[in-house]
């Protein structure tokens, strides 16, 4: 009877640790031990070392920089959403995912973005990222102004930023 009141005991210690972690992964400010921040800076070096796409045209644009991975279902969960951001804003942005491999699984959903690949991982490097998908939304001058999971990247977001950098084109 003991010995399965220490089990229980346990379990329930386990679980509530566990519980713990996760709500704490959830936050984002602690995603930011994770990673670099750039925000409000020049971006780091943003390198794609060979298309799998055309090559965009980023001239007088903003830049939505993802870093993402191919055995990873967040990344995977993000690829509607980049979909419809690209649709909605392609005029005024340009998204660009990269990876270290050109290997694609059957389960990633089609991308209509540019995508590319860096195998040597220099963006995911100079960000010192430990997790993805991570991405940087880069105002016409390059400063990022805002960077996080782009699952959490929201149209209200991204419209607050267009709007607040687009009239500072040029200006340092």
């Amino acid at each position: 009877m003991m010995r399965k009141i220490v089990i229980i005991i346990i379990a329930l210690v386990v679980g509530m640790s566990v519980s713990a972690q996760k709500k704490k992964q959830n936050n984002k400010s602690q995603s930011f031990k994770y990673v670099k921040s750039y925000l409000n800076q020049p971006a780091p070096p943003l390198v794609v070392r060979e298309w799998s796409t055309e090559i965009p045209d980023t001239t007088g644009k903003f830049i939505l920089f993802e870093v993402y991975g191919t055995h990873c279902p967040p990344c995977w969960e993000a690829i509607p959403k980049l979909n419809a951001f690209h649709a909605k804003y392609k005029d005024q942005m340009v998204i660009i995912g990269v990876n270290r491999t050109k290997v694609r699984l059957p389960q990633e959903p089609d991308a209509d973005y540019y995508k590319g690949v860096d195998k040597e991982g220099t963006t995911y490097n100079a960000l010192q990222l430990k997790f993805v998908p991570w991405a940087l939304l880069i105002d016409k001058n390059r400063i990022v102004r805002w960077e996080g999971s782009p699952n959490d990247l929201t149209d209200e977001i991204i419209t607050k930023i267009l709007k607040k950098y687009r009239k500072k084109k040029g200006k340092k």
